[in-house]
């Protein structure tokens, strides 16, 4: 990190990162330590560039590059981790062969099914 005086309060880290553009903060200038234009700390305080931040999707995390077919609001859509935020966009027939519906990754695998 680096001292700064004007360090923009809402993006410090990639949680804020993933929530950003969601409302709830209202940008503002603080004065301190913060990583260098680009960067957030990651959940092991460490700088990193905000295209390394993990996305979150119903608790669970996925790293950047990670695709998955989801149902839309009309047709299934193919979405992609980057930078902490989902980038979703209509997926194509090929996209709904080549990477699992996200409800089968996480139905295969439960407790009072006994499964291992």
């Amino acid at each position: 990190q680096e001292y700064t005086v004007c360090a923009d309060s809402c993006l410090r880290t990639c949680a804020d990162a993933a929530a950003q553009g969601s409302g709830t903060c209202k940008p503002c200038c603080v004065e301190g330590c913060a990583c260098p234009p680009g960067q957030v700390l990651d959940e092991h305080n460490t700088c990193v560039p905000v295209g390394m931040c993990p996305c979150y999707h119903k608790g669970l995390k996925f790293e950047p590059g990670y695709k998955e077919v989801r149902p839309g609001r009309r047709e299934r859509e193919l979405c992609t981790c980057a930078g902490a935020r989902w980038q979703c966009i209509p997926a194509t027939d090929s996209d709904i062969q080549n990477y699992p519906p996200a409800e089968d990754l996480r139905s295969t695998c439960s407790a009072t099914e006994h499964m291992e």
